[in-house]
């Protein structure tokens, strides 16, 4: 799959094949009018291996109050935030709502891109 996948980004895709693979993206993509770029930087090296996204990248993302709970309660139940934490990061949802986490903006992970 991980072949298939740098091949689609390095060659294209087109819309029927990005719905059958990646459902979720092609709903993203026909809603958001989501520009999809290549994301191998110009060494042709994923800039994304190796990144692991933490509360604060999903929490980010979120639009409203109720998916900030559930990757609250979702990361607290793995184990990956402590309960102290976690019920800090309740509070500041019912307080600030979503927006205290942080932007939306497509080109948020690109600062963390180097070439």
């Amino acid at each position: 799959m991980e072949d298939d996948t740098a091949k689609m980004i390095t060659e294209g895709i087109n819309l029927d094949e990005l719905k059958r693979k990646f459902p979720h993206l092609y709903q993203e993509y026909i809603a958001e009018k989501v520009e999809i770029t290549n994301l191998y930087n110009r060494r042709g090296q994923d800039p994304w291996k190796g990144y692991n996204p933490n509360y604060r990248d999903f929490l980010a993302r979120a639009k409203t109050r109720e998916e900030c709970f559930e990757i609250i309660d979702y990361l607290e139940k793995r184990g990956e935030i402590a309960e102290e934490l976690a019920d800090e990061l309740r509070e500041r949802t019912k307080k600030f709502g979503p927006q205290s986490f942080g932007t939306r903006d497509k080109d948020y992970y690109s600062k963390f891109i180097q070439d």
